[in-house]
């Protein structure tokens, strides 16, 4: 860790350098959490997209067979497609 007594000796220069190591390691933490919240929201979205995926899929089938029991039912009441 920084040793602030000998900085301040330094004088002006020992305050610009630990304002500077102060800048950064606040940037560095600021990123970290940017990183962070990045991870989050991407892993959400994953997520969401994963289960509209699975409720897309379910109501496509469910569709699809209720297609199918039209057109049965259409073709045993006598119903035809026209040319």
């Amino acid at each position: 860790m920084l040793n602030l007594i000998d900085f301040i000796q330094l004088g002006v220069a020992g305050v610009a350098i630990v304002a500077i190591v102060i800048i950064v390691k606040g940037f560095l933490q600021f990123v970290e959490n940017q990183e962070k919240n990045f991870i989050l929201v991407v892993t959400n979205h994953m997520s969401d997209s994963a289960k509209a995926m699975k409720e897309l899929e379910k109501a496509n089938r469910e569709s699809a067979l209720a297609i199918r029991l039209l057109l049965e039912f259409l073709k045993q009441n006598g119903f035809r497609k026209k040319d």
